[in-house]
């Protein structure tokens, strides 16, 4: 009983003192200037960045709070005879050990989730092959000769990256789905045989140009570090919402970016349209973590890892006007 009154004391003592208050204070000010930021940004890089920064804090607050748990109660004793040393120690390696833990997070979880991730995206063995033997399906020939092109053109010399198309009947995910992932050197863009044969080609050539946006942008990285963190902390559920939000800031991005390399806006919007209008009578459930890295419709929501459909509809057909009006003035895209 007396441990209890005097761990509950030295919670209070803790908790109540300068540095702690200073640091708790510092860090809450932090997350809501940042979260203002975002807010008024339009720039989903910087809203990326700035999302970051919500998730940094958060992540390390929670660390910083189970750690000064753990060491308040390994420093009872010592806080029963010297009481401001055994505040000043626990702050101290709190702090520390919450860095430690922060990164654990933000890297140890992210083996697995890439794992998960990269086997929804190749679980059809049969899209490999595809590649490497005699037989070339005409969806395979059709999408590789576009992802060619573009890959010339979007992504650095000596940047490795290639095409899979599996079969929809190989997939659990859907049968109309494009994907990209890039871990450890891996660098894949995946796509539904029946989404190939859905689109045509300016449209697929957009589709696959916002692919291989992911993998220019590293997305993969950025997407498994958020999700990383919230598998580490599942009972944070603000690096729930963040993690859905850097995931949609990330497909606006790759929108803008197919956009800009194709310069046909308006076919990425047709292409969505044409896969939202055959996923609506679709009945295969959807693999949580296949759908955080692919082309998929959303009405949009705070834990939808997709943005809202209309949103990214009308985002590039404004896109499709200012390119329009620049080609008529024969000036830059401002």
């Amino acid at each position: 009983m007396l441990s209890v009154w005097l761990f509950t004391e030295m919670l209070a003592d803790y908790f109540g003192s300068s540095p702690i208050l200073l640091f708790g204070s510092t860090s809450l000010t932090a997350m809501i200037s940042s979260f203002v930021a975002f807010n008024f940004s339009n720039d989903s890089e910087k809203r990326t960045r700035l999302l970051f920064v919500l998730l940094g804090l958060s992540v390390l607050l929670w660390s910083f709070l189970l750690s000064s748990l753990g060491l308040c109660l390994a420093f009872l004793e010592l806080y029963f005879h010297q009481p401001l040393l055994a505040i000043r120690l626990t702050f101290e390696l709190s702090l520390f050990l919450s860095i430690g833990l922060s990164l654990f997070a933000a890297i140890g979880f992210r083996a697995r989730a890439s794992r998960l991730i990269l086997a929804a995206m190749i679980e059809g063995e049969s899209g490999f092959s595809q590649t490497n033997s005699g037989f070339e399906s005409p969806s395979w020939k059709r999408a590789s000769k576009i992802f060619a092109l573009l890959s010339r053109k979007m992504l650095p010399v000596g940047f490795d990256a290639r095409i899979i198309t599996l079969p929809s009947e190989r997939s659990s995910s859907s049968r109309f789905f494009s994907g990209a992932f890039d871990y450890r050197g891996i660098r894949i863009v995946s796509i539904s045989e029946e989404t190939v044969n859905l689109l045509d080609d300016d449209e697929l050539e957009a589709v696959i140009a916002h692919e291989i946006a992911h993998i220019k942008s590293r997305d993969s990285l950025q997407k498994t570090i958020a999700t990383s963190c919230r598998m580490a902390f599942a009972f944070d559920p603000v690096s729930r919402f963040i993690e859905a939000a850097i995931y949609r800031e990330r497909e606006l991005a790759a929108d803008f970016q197919a956009a800009q390399a194709t310069m046909k806006p308006e076919s990425l919007a047709s292409a969505l349209i044409k896969i939202h209008n055959r996923e609506r009578s679709a009945t295969i459930p959807v693999s949580p973590f296949f759908s955080s890295v692919s082309i998929r419709l959303s009405k949009g929501g705070l834990l939808s890892k997709q943005p809202d459909l209309r949103k990214r509809i009308d985002r590039l057909l404004l896109l499709s006007e200012k390119m329009s009006y620049s080609a008529l003035k024969k000036g830059p895209l401002s």
